[in-house]
């Protein structure tokens, strides 16, 4: 695919990478592990693509990650946060599903990790895009995560943006001489407080989960 293939992504500021979905739903992935979505909206079949707000996260994982996923949040019988989980290089390797409401009966108490879901702020050819809303890392006790998360379709291309692609060939070039262009380190923020709370800041398509 190429650059004009996206449409109004390509224009965006701060695009790292732009990938498509099998069924032709098109993002462009930002430093912040944050995406823009450039499809049909779910609630308004054939109105065609339209620019989607941009997520607060949104992480890639296979189907069965999703579909586990998508059983535990969706479960209002069970009162769930998302909380990410970083390796010693503080890059994401999966989400620990944890309760927030004591449920006797499945014996669920307040803290229990349920679950830990495998999943990357990388797009790769094959996995899922789960875009995560303002609100879609808690679904509390007796309600739904409903609009706040999308589950996107297999990924089935990935490309760097533009200027990042261009960035890379001029390196290359580069290196033939002794140079190299350094790219800016992005700022890693830590997401725990409290207690290992996740912190949503002020203004949701901020954040801090480091891309790997």
């Amino acid at each position: 695919m190429a650059e004009e293939d996206f449409g109004p992504l390509s224009k965006l500021d701060d695009v790292k990478n732009l990938f498509v979905g099998e069924r032709g739903s098109m993002y462009a992935q930002h430093s912040d592990a944050s995406t823009t979505a450039y499809r049909e909206p779910s609630n308004r079949p054939g109105t065609g693509k339209q620019i989607q707000p941009r997520s607060a996260k949104t992480l890639f994982m296979d189907s069965r990650a999703a579909n586990a996923l998508s059983t535990w949040v969706d479960d209002e019988h069970i009162g769930t946060k998302l909380q990410p989980a970083f390796d010693k290089d503080k890059k994401l390797s999966h989400l620990e599903i944890h309760a927030t409401a004591n449920v006797p009966r499945r014996n669920v108490k307040v803290g229990d990790v349920l679950a830990r879901i495998p999943a990357s702020t990388q797009p790769e050819i094959g996995k899922r895009p789960v875009e995560i809303g303002g609100k879609g890392f808690d679904s509390p006790l007796g309600s739904k995560t409903g609009n706040n998360i999308h589950w996107g379709s297999p990924i089935a291309a990935v490309m760097p943006s533009p200027q990042r692609a261009m960035a890379s060939k001029l390196n290359s070039n580069l290196q033939q001489h002794g140079q190299m262009i350094q790219s800016p380190a992005i700022p890693v923020q830590r997401l725990f407080s409290k207690g290992g709370a996740i912190e949503m800041p002020s203004s949701y398509t901020e954040g801090g989960w480091k891309l790997i």
